[in-house]
């Protein structure tokens, strides 16, 4: 798993992606693979009742999601299919104009194995609104069915059991998503 294999998108640090656009697939997406990574949705929310999915990559047998529901901003990744490891913010997300993000700090390895761990902390803006330790996630691709990536709706399987899909963002309007 962690031997070099040729991708598309070569060994770019930093992505952007659009509302509005066909999935991602495999190959031209980023590749976490282990590493740390910043994710920051920019855009603007309209109304107490805005919900849905923000920025998606993988399914429901391994990927990560951050989305808003119920008025807070979460973010689960969901490792193997097995664990979903869900973060919520400690407050409501403000109406107007924000960057919303997820920064996920690897600390080290899971003993007896290549399982990556590390911290995960949500941002509204600036402000910290939720930290997790000991996050585990996969140290190499989302490869199986589902894998995409894509931006303001999760198609395919959901990567979290907490919303049905497609679970398209509404009440608000995203400008893009940054990966580093």
């Amino acid at each position: 798993m962690t031997r070099f294999r040729p991708y598309l998108t070569g060994a770019r640090e930093s992505y952007f992606y659009y509302p509005g656009t066909a999935d991602v697939g495999m190959g031209a997406a980023v590749e976490i693979q282990g590493r740390s990574f910043v994710i920051m949705a920019e855009g603007t929310v309209d109304t107490t009742g805005a919900e849905g999915v923000l920025f998606k990559h993988g399914g429901a047998h391994c990927g990560h999601v951050l989305f808003i529901q119920d008025g807070r901003l979460h973010y689960v990744y969901n490792f193997m299919g097995e664990d979903e490891q869900a973060l919520s913010s400690s407050v409501a997300v403000p109406l107007g104009r924000h960057t919303l993000g997820v920064a996920y700090t690897r600390t080290g390895t899971v003993e007896g194995s290549h399982t990556p761990l590390g911290d995960v902390t949500l941002f509204i803006d600036d402000a910290e609104v939720g930290t997790a330790s000991g996050v585990k996630i996969h140290p190499g691709t989302f490869g199986l069915a589902g894998a995409g990536l894509s931006v303001g709706r999760n198609n395919g399987s959901p990567v979290s059991r907490s919303y049905k899909t497609p679970f398209a963002f509404i009440g608000g309007t995203m400008a893009q998503v940054n990966v580093d």
